[in-house]
């Protein structure tokens, strides 16, 4: 009886520590490989995977919790497959640039997106994808993943390229789970 007490009290505990947990900020690595950005990005978020998914899926709101993502649209949408227009502007040092991309998307419903650029105009090569995965301590935390393999058009070298990318990815992640974190009610 004793025992199964101070189990309980113990995770009774455990909940209220990850509850009042301060939200960790995304890790975020980036690695350059001949003029190919690949950035692996992650957090977790207090919030049900329902939730994080209509986060990502809402492409036409991005521009309202992304700074980055000044216009978002979708061109066509049929099943699991979406066509998605974006303006985005980048900061280098203090010259913004910004770029379009045609995004065709593909959805894992709950639990992965997978998008390529096919307009070509501004990266040889941006592919890319964001996985959801139930946390495994918490029933109402969601793991984030975020994938990107980026080829600009223009010559960066990767050591400039991999520094702008991961202030970049950085700042996207925060944002998107902050959005994630309102829209599955926490505080």
């Amino acid at each position: 009886m004793r025992r199964s007490r101070a189990t309980a009290f113990l995770l009774a505990l455990l909940t209220v520590c990850l509850a009042g947990a301060p939200a960790e900020k995304p890790t975020v690595r980036v690695h350059g490989n001949d003029g190919v950005l690949s950035v692996h990005g992650r957090f977790s978020v207090r919030a049900p995977r329902d939730a994080c998914w209509r986060v990502l899926v809402d492409y036409e709101h991005i521009p309202r919790f992304v700074s980055s993502v000044h216009s978002s649209h979708v061109v066509t949408r049929s099943g699991d497959r979406a066509v998605v227009e974006q303006r985005i502007t980048t900061q280098v040092l203090f010259v913004h640039t910004t770029v379009g991309l045609t995004l065709d998307v593909r959805e894992m419903p709950r639990h992965r997106i997978v998008f390529r650029d096919t307009s070509g105009k501004d990266f040889e090569l941006y592919l890319g994808s964001w996985t959801l995965t139930p946390g495994a301590l918490d029933p109402g935390t969601t793991i984030v993943d975020y994938q990107l393999e980026a080829h600009p058009r223009t010559d960066v070298p990767d050591f400039l390229g991999e520094r702008l990318l991961e202030a970049g990815a950085a700042t996207l992640l925060d944002e998107v789970r902050g959005e994630m974190a309102r829209a599955g009610g926490a505080r």
